[in-house]
């Protein structure tokens, strides 16, 4: 792969995972995942859980929406965001 400087429209195809969160019986985690939707020229993002155990990730939110700062109810059984 060629090196070339970063274009506008890498924009498009760059996603930040930020706010990662341990639940609470650390098996598992919640990050959020931001990426830019070039048709609308706004950023979304989604909540994806990790199974800890297998290192599967399951994205779990959908659609046009801007989530934040998700976090874990003392049991672990709820996630508010």
């Amino acid at each position: 792969m060629e090196k070339r400087p970063v274009g506008i429209n890498d924009l498009f195809e760059t996603k930040s995972v930020t706010n990662p969160v341990l639940s609470p019986n650390d098996e598992e985690a919640v990050v959020v995942v931001t990426e830019m939707n070039k048709e609308d020229n706004e950023y979304y993002s989604a909540i994806h859980h990790i199974d800890l155990g297998t290192q599967d990730v399951t994205q779990w939110t959908f659609g046009k929406q801007k989530v934040s700062m998700p976090k874990w109810s003392a049991d672990g059984k709820m996630l508010a965001f």
